[in-house]
């Protein structure tokens, strides 16, 4: 029975098939495809492109409403507060 080579993988010293030249060299492939996928992406939305920035903008209103209404509920406080919650709060410290 023959025994078999041992093989041996060593990583390189660059970042694997990542090169800044390459990229540079090729820009206007990336240019084009990265256009591509933002036309396929918002094809269907009434907004086109726009949408992109729009979209987080709202998020971001929807997001802001609904703490600012969330605090004014919480910001209540009761009118007579039972003495044992307040004592066991305290132990917690």
């Amino acid at each position: 029975m023959r025994e078999r080579p041992v093989i041996t993988i060593e990583a390189g010293r660059k970042w694997a098939g990542f090169d800044l030249t390459d990229l540079w060299q090729h820009r206007d492939l990336f240019v084009f495809l990265t256009w591509r996928d933002v036309k396929v992406r918002y094809k269907q939305t009434v907004l086109g492109p726009l949408w992109f920035f729009v979209q987080p903008f709202l998020a971001s209103v929807v997001f802001m409403i609904m703490t600012v209404l969330l605090a004014l509920v919480t910001d209540r406080k009761p009118q007579a507060e039972p003495q044992g919650a307040n004592a066991r709060f305290r132990m917690q410290g």
